[in-house]
């Protein structure tokens, strides 16, 4: 074997190595920036989680905590969350009559959503149905929400309403929010189409001698809450 052959087969090794790191290096600047693009979008995420009708955790100065409830008289001990659609105890009317997500020409905040609502009895009702005061014909209250995670929309009805059975109550909450809206998710791009809304209702029901309180948490997407009836609508 020459002296040559014998210096190409020692080389051998050290250029296996020098093309590896070489490799390496392309591939990690290859793909550094979906790494970066992966952790912007796992940081926006988390950073624009709306959990519906969670409390308002403020910090005082003195480091102690204040809770706030998103609408007064929330209670989220022992809620139950599902989708509307999912939910049988009660025939649900739940739709949205009225849609404005612009302000008019002078800047005037309309941008207003009102919900109609209405529950009945069906044969899954529940037996024991109490009213929500001893002098009142009211068995519910309810509340809505209109939440969506990218863009950190988190916004409530004012109050809770009460209502009876088999009547329709007007439901309404402001969105302050135009769709489609667009995420601060760059570079990966987010467009929030339409918001979700959460109702929130209770009744009251004696068992065992004991009242016990129901308290749901219903979602329902913009496709659902939405009808052919419903005054305005998202403006593309």
């Amino acid at each position: 074997m020459s002296k040559n052959n014998k210096k190409k087969e020692k080389m051998a090794p050290r250029a296996i190595i020098k093309i590896a790191i070489l490799i390496s290096i392309v591939v990690l600047i290859v793909l550094i920036p979906f790494i970066y693009s992966g952790v912007t979008y796992i940081t926006a995420w988390n950073n624009n989680l709306v959990t519906p009708y969670a409390k308002t955790v403020t910090k005082n100065d003195d480091g102690t905590e204040t809770t706030t409830d998103k609408i007064s008289g929330v209670e989220l001990d022992n809620v139950k969350r599902m989708d509307g659609k999912d939910f049988n105890l009660f025939t649900i009317t739940f739709e949205a009559t009225y849609y404005n997500d612009r302000a008019d020409e002078k800047g005037t905040d309309i941008q207003t959503v009102k919900f109609s609502l209405k529950v009945t009895k069906n044969e899954n009702s529940p037996e024991g149905l109490k009213t929500i005061s001893s002098s009142s014909t009211y068995y519910f209250k309810a509340g809505v929400a209109l939440c969506s995670n990218w863009i950190k929309l988190d916004s409530y009805s004012t109050s809770l309403t009460s209502f009876a059975l088999d009547s329709a109550k007007t439901l309404t909450v402001k969105c302050p929010n135009q769709f489609p809206a667009k995420a601060s998710t760059w570079p990966i791009p987010v467009t929030v189409e339409s918001p979700d809304c959460y109702l929130y209702f209770y009744y009251l029901t004696q068992e065992n001698g004991k009242e016990v309180k129901n308290s749901y948490i219903l979602k329902y997407t913009y496709q659902e809450y939405m009808t052919s009836t419903t005054e305005g609508g998202i403006r593309k």
